[in-house]
């Protein structure tokens, strides 16, 4: 676990990201809603640090949906923030085309915790903000995102911080509810 004084919080490398997050996600909303983009990759990177990960997961954390959303290679991000930032966003990037339960199973039971932990940040964030929107979300959508999330949450429950799982598994079951109170 890294521990960061008040003189070292952050390298110059952490302000670039954040740059570039906004200079490249500038135009995006997120789906559905008229939010910035970049709320939701500060919002994962804040949760990577609260659950004690490093300067460079929380970098990744920021970089983590440029390669699927706005087209940025790999390459760029390793020039620009390294090799480990690069691995981790790999790791956490969907252009594999894995199945559904075999990516979220390759993402969690990888013995690296460097990229588990900023993906269990993406679900945890992105479960949350399904329960806020879930009043404008299609049913379907919503199907599909509590199916990803139990995935997450079965091999994520040794993996995380039991604090951040009980939150998740909160957002889980108020998707549930919803979704059940839909049906009714």
């Amino acid at each position: 676990m890294p521990s960061f004084s008040s003189s070292d919080l952050f390298s110059p490398r952490f302000s670039e990201a954040l740059q570039f997050i906004c200079v490249v996600h500038l135009k995006q909303l997120r789906k559905h809603t008229e939010v910035p983009y970049i709320s939701h990759l500060m919002s994962v990177s804040a949760l990577v640090l609260e659950m004690k990960g490093d300067e460079e997961q929380a970098i990744a954390a920021l970089l983590h949906d440029a390669p699927e959303d706005v087209g940025v290679s790999f390459m760029e991000i390793q020039k620009l923030f390294g090799e480990r930032v690069a691995a981790i966003v790999w790791h956490c990037t969907d252009l594999h085309k894995r199945s559904e339960s075999t990516y979220y199973g390759h993402i969690l039971s990888y013995e690296s915790p460097d990229w588990r932990l900023v993906k269990f940040a993406d679900s945890l964030h992105n479960a949350r903000a399904c329960v806020v929107d879930a009043s404008y979300l299609d049913t379907r959508f919503l199907r599909e995102q509590l199916y990803k999330y139990k995935i997450v949450e079965g091999l994520a429950s040794k993996a995380v911080p039991q604090n951040f799982l009980i939150q998740f598994v909160s957002a889980i079951d108020s998707l549930d509810r919803i979704l059940k109170e839909r049906e009714e």
